[in-house]
């Protein structure tokens, strides 16, 4: 079943980075492979993480909930599954909610992916806590300096908050 599941998210990884020449038969083709991974082992977390994504980018955001939900049950220390739900509760417009699956996969892992902060960071945004937002956004280019995405958030952040020098140097950095 993780064979499996990790053919589905390799597959959601193409799809979501634009690597693919057909991306709706890429991700029609995660979603059978995710299907299959529950089908072969029900209570394998990764399963359901890997469907869970494959319902968010078809923007099912209840039912992508939904596999989250039951992933974390199955393996509630899953740190790597506590990310994808942060960003499902995001998406379905539940930012704080979100903030709470960020932090529990940043204790959880402390050695956890720099994408994490990027998405606390958007949820933050989402609430207009741009000085949140922007400490975090400001961590994750420390940590990547090549992210544009991150610098593109953080000269909003700056924007909102009035600091338009800093915006506009956030902006030239990402330029």
């Amino acid at each position: 079943a993780a064979a499996h599941a990790g053919l589905s998210l390799a597959g959601i990884s193409e799809y979501a980075s634009g690597w693919t020449a057909d991306p709706a038969q890429t991700l029609d083709e995660s979603e059978r492979w995710a299907r299959r991974a529950l089908e072969l082992d029900p209570q394998e977390p990764v399963s359901h993480m890997a469907l869970g994504n494959v319902l968010l980018w078809r923007r099912q955001h209840a039912a992508a909930l939904a596999e989250f939900r039951q992933m974390t049950a199955i393996d509630p220390n899953f740190a790597q599954g506590h990310m994808p739900t942060g960003v499902g509760l995001m998406y379905a417009g539940q930012p704080a909610e979100a903030l709470e699956s960020f932090a529990y996969a940043m204790r959880l892992d402390p050695h956890y992916p720099g994408i994490v902060l990027h998405f606390a960071a958007q949820a933050h945004f989402a609430l207009g806590d741009y000085d949140s937002a922007s400490k975090l956004l400001r961590e994750r280019i420390v940590r990547n300096p090549a992210t544009d995405s991150s610098r593109m958030l953080l000269a909003s952040c700056y924007g909102h908050m009035g600091r338009l020098d800093e915006a506009r140097a956030a902006w030239a950095e990402m330029l």
